[in-house]
């Protein structure tokens, strides 16, 4: 057979390789490192493919809490202090540092306050000057105005925790007065108190806010611990007389029970006296026989 010069040189390349292969065979080594290889290339793989649904996950995530911040549109009726704290808190929880807190807040700006973000955005180069010129640019003398009446009238409720009248107060304050003293903030944080907490508060005087805090959840945690203790001992009560009536009712004749009583006692009663009337009537003959013998006898001689 005759071969071509292609061929010839496909079967020498071939040659080559069977010898290279006799010369060095593979090991099993080789093969477990070959598929050491294979598999961290799957589960790197399988980490980066984790890795990228869980970050878009946590971004629609944000996306959807950017979504529902509240919008700011500089009214007199709006209250810019409340809505800064509360857009600010929402950022620092989705860990926005200032920078990013600075370059989506035209987001949620509006009307008015839109218009003034853009023509003083050269001023409002970080997120502090930002904070400090909008409070001072839309804090009007009505929200203060509210806030005071609002502070002279609140009373912690009944069923309102201290940190909930706490919280909300603060808040009044700041509108108030952002540099309102510690020692007038707590003086309004007493009076507001409800009763039942505010003799032991008081004689427990403190000077910071935090501090009244402090005392007044303790005095309501054992308020709280009373009145469950209260409770118990006043449903074991009823409970106690609960068995004590179901006792007594199952001790006692039920009135069906009378009833039968009644109606055999009757019946015994009726049945005695028909029979002491029912008997043969005896002659007075023989009565006489009966109680007088000796006369009967005399007579028959």
């Amino acid at each position: 057979m005759v071969l071509t010069r292609l061929q010839q040189k496909q079967l020498e390349e071939e040659s080559k390789r069977e010898n290279l292969i006799e010369i060095n065979p593979v090991s099993e080594q080789d093969i477990g490192r070959a598929i050491d290889v294979r598999t961290n290339e799957n589960l790197s793989a399988q980490q980066s493919l984790s890795s990228g649904m869980a970050q878009k996950s946590l971004t629609m995530h944000i996306s959807k809490q950017l979504d529902q911040l509240p919008l700011f549109s500089g009214k007199l009726n709006e209250n810019v202090i409340k809505w800064l704290n509360g857009i600010t808190n929402e950022l620092n929880v989705m860990k926005y540092d200032d920078d990013q807190k600075l370059s989506v807040i035209q987001t949620y700006l509006m009307d008015d306050a839109r218009k003034w973000f853009i023509n003083n955005s050269a001023r409002l180069g970080t997120w502090p000057s930002f904070c400090e010129a909008i409070v001072k640019t839309f804090s009007s003398s009505f929200a203060k105005e509210v806030a005071i009446n609002q502070v002279s009238q609140r009373r912690q409720g009944l069923n309102e925790t201290v940190m909930h009248y706490y919280s909300e107060m603060m808040e009044l304050f700041y509108i108030m007065d952002h540099q309102m003293s510690d020692s007038l903030k707590v003086s309004y944080l007493k009076t507001g108190l409800k009763l039942s907490l505010k003799k032991e508060v008081s004689r427990k005087n403190r000077d910071t806010p935090a501090e009244f805090l402090k005392i007044a959840q303790e005095e309501e945690s054992l308020d709280y611990a009373i009145d469950t203790e209260a409770q118990n001992l006043q449903l074991s009560s009823i409970n106690e007389k609960q068995i004590t009536n179901n006792l007594t009712i199952m001790r006692s004749p039920s009135p069906l029970q009378n009833c039968h009583c009644a109606l055999y006692t009757k019946a015994r009663f009726q049945n005695d006296t028909a029979n002491n009337y029912t008997k043969t009537p005896i002659t007075h003959q023989e009565y006489q026989i009966q109680h007088y013998p000796d006369q009967q006898q005399h007579q028959n001689y």
